[in-house]
């Protein structure tokens, strides 16, 4: 069975993709991870096929906030890009696996007439009547507010992508679609690959929940980051992955005052912006460092609230602040907060020192015992079998 893998985005999207290319390898398939060039490298040392799809989220979408005709343009070019990228990729597919920001993988399933599947590692795009929509991160809010929120953002975002989107589909000889949102989050079949954790308490989705899809990346960590863990205690580890910008950097000035005497490791972009700056000794800079060697070596996880990044502190069985930046990340700090995983935070862009060190301190006082909990399941996960006996069953039939 021939599957592409189409993903557009950070690392945190192109992981879990990854770990299922994997689970499609150990059962004898042959899995293609379609993503941006820049993975290449990373995609290829596990030994899976790797095709050029989209770019760099950030590095595409930084200049297209300033006006709404811009957003638009943008969005015609992206979509015309990615369908006509992945026609080529899945010519002779015989299933076509995405994640949401490949827009256009399951009209081109539909052209091709194979089965797709939509794999969501966050519930935070799936309209509920318990939460808000991703840009609204107002938590708490009645029932009947936030389906009206959805439905203002679900007007947005066919606004946006609805006519894009079908711009592509009568290129490819399909009709037309009524509703963006509806199209590709209900309408396509989908899973969501999620700890039970990072879904709060209540929530039903249409599609099946399968758990997290882990990547055991085993590479070693740096000889120098493993000496500096080895010559003291347990750091506190802050990170915010590809996130960029002035409210990352903003905490980033933080940390010296708000860690006093604490051991901190930084890594990701942070360390990027921190390395033009004179840090106390007490202070570790390491641009990439694998989260399951590292993570059970720290004290305390600080980071944006990524979908990778929260299961792998949960998986580790570590406390965790989450100071969350945009989209899926405030549900994920909302929903761990519900179940005492984490406290409740301010947000990135606002947060303060003394804020920083009280979440700091109500972190380390969260149950043991549920942390326990969370990371043996988290450990005993089997959503890459699961989603390939799906995949086995949809293109039998």
């Amino acid at each position: 069975m021939r599957v592409i893998l189409a993903t557009i985005g950070t690392r945190g999207d192109v992981q879990p993709m990854l770990a299922l290319a994997k689970a499609l390898a150990r059962r004898g398939h042959d899995p293609v991870l379609a993503c941006p060039r820049h993975f290449a490298p990373w995609v290829e040392a596990h030994d899976i096929a790797h095709r050029e799809l989209g770019e760099d989220v950030f590095a595409g979408t930084s200049g297209i906030t300033k006006s709404a005709r811009r957003q638009r343009n943008y969005f015609n070019e992206q979509l015309t890009q990615q369908a006509t990228q992945l026609l080529a990729i899945a010519d002779g597919a015989d299933a076509l696996v995405c994640t949401g920001m490949a827009w256009t993988a399951p009209s081109i399933a539909e052209r091709l007439g194979v089965p797709s599947l939509l794999v969501l590692p966050s519930i935070a795009a799936l309209r509920s009547r318990l939460y808000p929509p991703p840009l609204t991160p107002w938590f708490g809010l009645p029932a009947w507010i936030n389906a009206a929120l959805w439905s203002l953002h679900e007007l947005a975002m066919n606004k946006m992508m609805g006519a894009p989107l079908n711009l592509v589909r009568a290129q490819l000889g399909l009709p037309a679609v009524n509703s963006f949102a509806r199209h590709l989050f209900v309408e396509t079949k989908g899973v969501v690959a999620a700890d039970a954790a990072l879904l709060p308490a209540g929530a039903r989705t249409r599609q099946d929940a399968v758990g997290p899809l882990l990547l055991d990346d085993f590479d070693p960590l740096d000889d120098a980051l493993e000496d500096w863990l080895a010559r003291g205690e347990p750091p506190i580890y802050v990170g915010f992955g590809s996130m960029h910008g002035p409210h990352c950097e903003r905490v980033g000035r933080m940390l010296v005052e708000a860690l006093r005497g604490r051991r901190c490791l930084v890594t990701g972009s942070l360390a990027d912006t921190l390395g033009e700056r004179a840090l106390p000794d007490n202070f570790f800079l390491a641009r990439e460092a694998p989260h399951p060697q590292l993570f059970s070596r720290v004290a305390c996880v600080v980071h944006h609230g990524g979908a990778g990044t929260t299961t792998s502190a949960l998986r580790a069985g570590v406390p965790q602040v989450l100071l969350p930046l945009l989209l899926d990340q405030h549900l994920h700090a909302y929903a761990l907060s519900l179940a005492q995983l984490a406290p409740r935070a301010p947000r990135m862009s606002r947060v303060t020192v003394s804020e920083l060190r009280r979440a700091i301190k109500r972190a380390f006082a969260s149950s043991v015992r549920s942390r326990r909990d969370a990371a043996d399941r988290i450990q005993s996960s089997a959503a890459g079998a699961t989603i390939v006996d799906m995949l086995e069953a949809s293109v039998s039939v």
